[in-house]
Parts: C-alpha cells; structure tokens; sequence
C-alpha cells in the first residue's frame, strides 16, 4: 500500500554526488526501511511514503561506455494493494 503524508507529492525524486561511501549509506539506509516495509522518499519539504508489499520486482543494469562513465541502474517496482 502506498500512503501520502503531508506536506506530499505523488511523486518525489533527488540525486546526491558523492563518494562510494556516502553512497552506500543511502542505499543501506533504504535497504534497512525496505526490511521493515515501511519506506520513505523526501526531498525538502516533500515526503512519500510507501509500504512494499508482496513480491517486489528488482531489475539491475550496468553499462561502461568508452566515454569513461559507467552507469548502474537500480528499479524496484511492486504493484500496491491500494
């Protein structure tokens, strides 16, 4: 089920830079909130909240381009009861 808390938007999005380790306390944070079903998304003064139920689709892609980038896309999906 996914559930709206105020102040909210349907849809909340943010990007960071930093190092691997910066990174990888982000992701283990939101591994901790997916453990527990109960996630939450914020940015400034918006917040989506969202409970992961049933089976969660995980699809992961990696890419290396001769530009010197390399890209690793993480999508988890799940359809909600509401």
């Amino acid at each position: 089920m996914s559930k709206l808390r105020e102040p909210s938007e349907p849809h909340v999005a943010w990007q960071m830079t930093g190092n691997a380790e910066d990174v990888a306390k982000i992701l283990t944070d939101f591994a901790d909130e997916l453990r527990k079903g109960d996630v939450t998304v914020w940015k400034e003064n918006s917040e989506l909240h969202i409970d992961p139920t049933g089976q969660i689709k995980l699809s992961v892609s990696a890419d290396s381009a001769d530009t010197g980038f390399a890209d690793l896309r993480i999508d988890m999906r799940w359809k909600s009861d509401s």
